[in-house]
């Protein structure tokens, strides 16, 4: 008995492990990983998930474009693409409260 519990909490582990792979990914230095990294953030964050948001980065910088429905998911996105290894941030995000409605992640 303690045996299975013992792999079935490890196999949860390991699940929820690689759901949050891209957090622990090390921030990038080139623009094609800062761009790979910073859409894999977007997409696997809880607040974020539901809006369709373009990172585009050149030169070290990321260009975020979409719509969020808050000021605050918009800057949760350009926190993220930071972290991903972006020096700097065009946050052309639109702050529309309709943006996201319905959607689901």
């Amino acid at each position: 008995m303690r045996c299975a519990l013992t792999v079935a909490l490890f196999s949860a582990c390991l699940g929820w492990a690689s759901c949050a792979g891209s957090l622990r990914t090390p921030p990038q230095t080139d623009d094609t990983g800062i761009t790979s990294l910073a859409s894999r953030r977007v997409a696997d964050d809880l607040r974020l998930c539901r809006y369709q948001i373009t990172v585009i980065v050149s030169g070290g910088t990321a260009r975020l474009e979409g719509k969020v429905s808050s000021n605050a998911d918009k800057g949760r996105a350009e926190e993220l693409a930071r972290e991903a290894g972006a020096a700097r941030v065009d946050n052309l995000l639109v702050v529309d409260p309709a943006a996201g409605e319905g959607a689901r992640c």
